[in-house]
């Protein structure tokens, strides 16, 4: 085995350890959060530490079962919406958090995808099945593209049908140029066929995509 595979794989393996620590963080903040509350929010916070834990723990360990980004995009998204709003106003049968949830799991989906690419070599050395490597570097990246677009969409619909309303409700048709600025850095990617080097900077255009989801909303709620 070359050098650079024995690399390959310790840094993978040094990823998944470090992935144990996170569940412990999300228990503690899940008993102190449902403590006092009834069942039905009780209940929500376990399902939360389930998934956290099963994401690479025995026996389902989603992320080698191919449905890794899609659990920890629920993680990411409707999960933290819902359960905030369950501890604040005690109801799950509102449409808004289920709504607000949509754009943020769909990006945070693209976050999983693309940070899947530069990883696919040591992801097979353990056998784990992100998307990278079930579907290859390039219809992965051909996926996010996708992606990316329906998000936009997803966002620019809540101001539309006044999903979120006010003042502040406007600000979210900038993930539209955003949105054409990330997909131009994918589709240069997927043409140059260099999967590896220029993947850090579109990382980073896909982190602050998510945080979009989540800031303008925010602030279109609080500026009402």
């Amino acid at each position: 085995m070359s050098k650079m595979r024995i690399k390959e794989k310790c840094s993978a393996w040094l990823r998944l350890a470090k992935l144990q620590f996170q569940p412990i963080y999300f228990i503690n903040y899940n008993i102190g959060a449902v403590a006092a509350y009834a069942t039905y929010q009780i209940f929500f916070g376990l399902i939360g530490i389930f998934l956290l834990l099963e994401y690479t723990a025995p026996p389902l360990k989603f992320s080698y079962r191919g449905i890794g980004e899609l659990v920890m995009s629920i993680m990411t998204g409707p999960y933290p919406i819902l359960l905030g709003y369950i501890i604040q106003i005690g109801r799950w049968t509102d449409s808004l958090p289920w709504l607000l949830s949509i754009p943020v799991f769909l990006a945070a989906l693209i976050a999983g995808a693309i940070g899947s690419i530069p990883d696919y070599r040591a992801d097979m050395e353990v056998s784990r099945k992100r998307f990278a490597v079930l579907f290859g570097p390039r219809l992965t990246a051909i996926i996010s593209l996708c992606l990316i677009s329906f998000t936009a969409i997803s966002g620019v619909l809540f101001w539309y049908f006044n999903i979120l309303t006010g003042p502040g409700s406007i600000i979210i048709v900038v993930v539209i140029p955003y949105s054409l600025i990330l997909s131009l850095a994918v589709i240069k990617m997927i043409k140059i066929d260099n999967y590896e080097r220029t993947i850090n900077r579109i990382f980073q255009l896909v982190i602050f995509y998510v945080l979009l989801f989540g800031l303008i909303p925010l602030l279109s709620l609080l500026w009402r």
